[in-house]
């Protein structure tokens, strides 16, 4: 639905079946959790650990031996890649307008196996939390794991470059990384200490998270769509009017962009908000 949103019906927008965007944010975490789910059923805990090894690995070979027609093998530039290869051949037309390289996708087939690993990553943990360890030695043991998961990254990095459009193994190891620490930091304040007053406005967001994905997408493509009158009549679109006159001329291009997204974010908290106080629960 975001993929062809509004569907050539208002705004002068184009839609073809025949160019529609096929991966996506929610495709990927629906093939991800599928993968994983299956996984998680069907074996234990260390063979997902052994998955989870195997993949990372797997992916760096692969991408780093297998030889591109025209370009060679280990190339990471965005068009070259073996990644880019496969999206653009499976993909032809399909992919998204945005990226890097056309033919590219930052969700694309071959890129899914290491997200699959971050989401086994998550999975480790909740088997870790489920453990009879007392919550300061979980505490610790997180950190511990999520610092090591970090220098492993950037130790990785050297032979992998860290890239989130290629999700390469040494970026899914480092976001892990880094997850777990947030996610320690979390655990000790919230459930160890029983700090949790702050983390109302969070919990607002995180009950209709679905929900504000979906809507940031499709007012971010009226704002566009929508054209009205500028200076010289021509037409511009409605977020370039409100940002020229509400954001440029106050702050430097830099923080006009920064501010520009977080009263984004505030409008959606108001939406967030609203459902909140209401009591209505969009789930999948």
């Amino acid at each position: 639905f975001l993929a062809g949103f509004p569907f050539g019906l208002a705004f002068g927008h184009h839609f073809s079946f025949a160019t529609i965007r096929i991966p996506g944010v929610l495709q990927r975490i629906a093939v991800c959790y599928l993968v994983a789910g299956l996984i998680v059923l069907n074996t234990r805990v260390r063979t997902q650990v052994a998955i989870v090894w195997s993949l990372l690995v797997s992916y760096w070979i692969l991408i780093k031996v297998i030889p591109v027609p025209g370009y060679g093998a280990g190339v990471l530039t965005p068009q070259g890649n073996l990644a880019w290869y496969i999206d653009s051949t499976l993909l032809a037309g399909h992919t998204w307008s945005g990226a890097p390289a056309p033919g590219f996708d930052p969700e694309g087939i071959f890129s899914t196996i290491p997200a699959i690993v971050t989401t086994l990553f998550g999975v480790l943990t909740g088997h870790f939390l489920r453990t009879n360890r007392s919550q300061d030695e979980k505490t610790v043991w997180m950190f511990v794991a999520g610092s090591l998961l970090m220098f492993l990254g950037l130790i990785t990095d050297n032979w992998l470059p860290i890239n989130k459009n290629l999700w390469t193994s040494s970026y899914s190891i480092f976001m892990a990384g880094i997850a777990l620490v947030v996610f320690a930091c979390c655990y000790w304040l919230i459930d160890v200490k029983g700090y949790k007053r702050w983390t109302k406005p969070f919990e607002i967001y995180g009950l209709n998270a679905i929900t504000m994905f979906f809507l940031a997408g499709v007012i971010g493509r009226l704002t566009s769509l929508i054209k009205l009158n500028g200076p010289e009549g021509n037409p511009i679109s409605l977020k370039t009017v409100y940002y020229q006159h509400l954001f440029t001329p106050f702050f430097d291009p830099m923080n006009a962009s920064l501010m520009h997204s977080l009263a984004f974010v505030v409008v959606l908290y108001m939406i967030a908000f609203g459902m909140y106080r209401m009591n209505w629960v969009v789930k999948v």
